[in-house]
């Protein structure tokens, strides 16, 4: 619930502030660690945009993320001249998971290059790869929890992610 009022007053902060004539993204997709999402972008400039997207995995309710990113297009389609096809994202990742004795809250940052593959002037994909780095972990152990690992370790992972767009 927290989550989905958290999402929802990003929503409407990004609708309120940058009221422009720009077009909106939706974007849907699975990644590691954007999970199974959905999200929205929207562009500031012909050359950045910004974005949310809240993630799950169908099977458990308590695997769930939140992700605000921001792109640097770089390169344009020849084909669709006012289309980037190249990008560098940067986005920033809240995730949490409970399997009932542990409840992990992680926060990631994923730097990532990618590519646009434009269907047609509103329709595409997006694939990026990079890696993501744990930079904040809370880890919360049940009390009936004895033989849990305490060692909790930086670590940096690769990513991966594909998702489907439509242009507004």
């Amino acid at each position: 619930m927290k989550l989905s009022l958290l999402t929802l007053a990003f929503f409407m902060l990004i609708s309120g502030v940058l009221a422009q004539k720009r077009k909106w993204e939706v974007v849907s997709g699975v990644g590691l660690p954007d999970l199974i999402h959905i999200g929205l972008n929207k562009n500031l400039t012909t050359r950045s945009s910004l974005g949310a997207n809240v993630g799950f995995i169908p099977a458990s309710s308590k695997m769930r993320q939140l992700t605000f990113e921001h792109k640097l297009n770089f390169k344009y389609s020849r084909k669709f001249t006012n289309q980037p096809t190249w990008y560098f994202g940067q986005r920033v990742t809240g995730f949490y998971e409970d399997n009932g004795e542990i409840k992990w809250r992680t926060i990631y940052l994923t730097p990532n290059i990618g590519k646009h593959i434009n269907i047609s002037d509103k329709f595409g994909l997006n694939a990026d790869i990079g890696t993501f780095i744990q930079i904040w972990q809370k880890i919360k152990r049940d009390q009936y929890c004895f033989d849990c690992d305490s060692d909790v370790r930086f670590f940096v992972l690769p990513s991966i992610r594909i998702q489907v767009f439509y242009k507004l």
